[in-house]
């Protein structure tokens, strides 16, 4: 019996140990490429996004102030301020 204990937790237990070898190895290599990638736009001089400021397409718009609910900064904008929606 004891024997037949042994083999069924090896039988699970190799499997998973070996997927989570490949799972952690994969996102070690993973983690490397993007720990690279970061250092290469910081020696670039990018460490903010190309826009820190919203930018509306009036010609887009729908009136339907959806930009106002995600955007913190229109958010904290005056209530009194003069919209265009």
């Amino acid at each position: 019996m004891a024997f037949a204990t042994m083999h069924t937790w090896l039988l699970y237990f190799i499997p998973l140990v070996v997927v989570l070898w490949l799972y952690f190895r994969h996102r070690a290599r993973r983690e490397r490429v993007h720990r690279e990638a970061l250092a290469h736009a910081e020696e670039a001089g990018l460490r903010e996004p190309v826009s820190l400021h919203p930018m509306i397409d009036a010609s887009r718009c729908i009136g339907s102030a959806a930009c106002v609910k995600v955007c913190p900064r229109m958010r904290s904008a005056s209530s009194t301020a003069k919209r265009n929606w």
